[in-house]
């Protein structure tokens, strides 16, 4: 019993120190008598409880004048802001977003997010720097920032919403991709995926399912990810400045004329997977067979993928990996800013589905395979 109640004591308090209870007078940690009036536990126990906050360098003893406050505990304690502009437009934040909430909750922290809401991509690019003037006025712990994106010039409104952070002294983590083109680094760490390499593992596969005119779809603006994923599709071709084609998959005309061309294209891969979820719809409305006639891919593999009919091959995004990937090196930024950047590159692994299984391509090539055996 005494073990329980030693172990809720250490919860407790360690909630209320992340929740920034105490930060703001970091000398008023109550004494080891004031917390067993308050939770009515021994001596021992306290000083237990006391000595595991200690240990996990949330606290300090000074011989003769009580506990304080750690430096790492002042730093790491209070709100963490969100500034996540793709939650209302892309599936893989919004699990990003809610997961990086539980992690906080857990905690004791609390997470604000940035009202990013708006239909207009330009719209939204003025809300994110308007919100990190906001959080930077309110002191926030740290900010995880996802890149604006779908505008012109968005470099240039990136590192304007991020110099407000950075004049504030604010950490901040980027995730999902950097602000600046490959093969630049900016000055913020990094939580992701190896977006060329999806994008050539994605390629390769609809090569070997026997596409020879591959193209990759794109909306104009699409972020620094979405370009890197273009440049590994077109590593695994002969001709790559074919490749990339900027269009609106929703428009029967669009689409229809890409259909057209010549050499005729017969794979297709979209920036995300709700991209692709429009393209089949409209390849439907036109009388196209996916995946006979013409192959699809996508990214993320949240929602969309499965529900969708035909079923869509993507790259798989650890979206609960990054967000507890993101959450870990923002705490670790803001107890150490002067730490070397980093980025860090989780796995995406390729899921294959209806949208690029072709029967009759299988049976030939499982054909092939046996008189190679025989």
């Amino acid at each position: 019993m005494e073990r329980t109640k030693y172990g809720v004591i250490v919860e407790t308090l360690r909630k209320e120190i992340l929740s920034g209870k105490w930060s703001s007078n970091p000398a008023s940690f109550p004494s080891e008598r004031a917390l067993v009036r308050r939770f009515g536990v021994s001596r021992p126990t306290i000083s237990q409880a006391l000595q595991e906050l200690r240990g996990q360098g949330y606290l300090l003893r000074r011989q003769g004048k009580g506990t304080f406050l750690t430096r790492t505990a002042q730093k790491i304690s209070g709100a963490i802001g969100l500034i996540v502009p793709g939650n209302c437009y892309a599936e893989i934040f919004p699990p990003i977003c809610h997961e990086i909430s539980r992690l906080a909750q857990e905690r004791g922290m609390s997470v604000v997010l940035g009202d990013v809401t708006s239909s207009s991509a330009e719209t939204r690019a003025r809300q994110v720097v308007s919100i990190a003037q906001k959080f930077a006025a309110d002191r926030v712990a740290g900010i995880i920032y996802q890149p604006t994106e779908l505008v012109a010039k968005v470099e240039d409104l990136n590192r304007e919403a991020l110099k407000v952070l950075d004049d504030a002294e604010v950490p901040v983590v980027v995730i999902d991709w950097d602000i600046v083109p490959s093969p630049l680094r900016s000055a913020y760490d990094l939580v992701g995926i190896d977006n060329f390499d999806a994008g050539r593992l994605l390629a390769q596969h609809m090569v070997d399912r026997g596409a020879r005119q591959l193209r990759f779809l794109i909306k104009p603006n699409s972020a620094f990810s979405i370009r890197k994923r273009v440049l590994g599709a077109k590593s695994c071709v002969p001709y790559a400045d074919k490749v990339e084609v900027t269009i609106d998959v929703s428009s029967k005309d669009e689409v229809s004329k890409l259909l057209k061309r010549r050499p005729r294209p017969d794979a297709l891969i979209c920036g995300n997977d709700t991209m692709a979820a429009h393209l089949l719809v409209t390849l439907r409305k036109l009388g196209v067979k996916v995946p006979d006639e013409v192959m699809v891919a996508g990214f993320d593999d949240v929602q969309h993928a499965s529900l969708v009919v035909p079923s869509l091959t993507t790259i798989h995004q650890p979206c609960v990996e990054i967000a507890r990937k993101a959450f870990d090196v923002l705490l670790a930024r803001i107890v150490n800013p002067k730490a070397p950047v980093c980025a860090y590159y989780l796995p995406a692994p390729l899921v294959v589905r209806d949208s690029t299984t072709r029967k009759d391509f299988d049976v030939k090539e499982t054909k092939k395979k046996g008189r190679k055996k025989c």
